[in-house]
């Protein structure tokens, strides 16, 4: 928590994401 790191644009702040690859975005949701 608290990082930009998967939250911007490709190779600035996160790394690209290639057609043949998949990204998933993990994360539990507290009521």
């Amino acid at each position: 928590l608290g990082t930009p790191w998967a939250d911007g644009t490709a190779a600035i702040s996160q790394c690209a994401i290639n057609p043949e690859e998949t990204f998933v975005y993990r994360f539990v949701v507290d009521k």
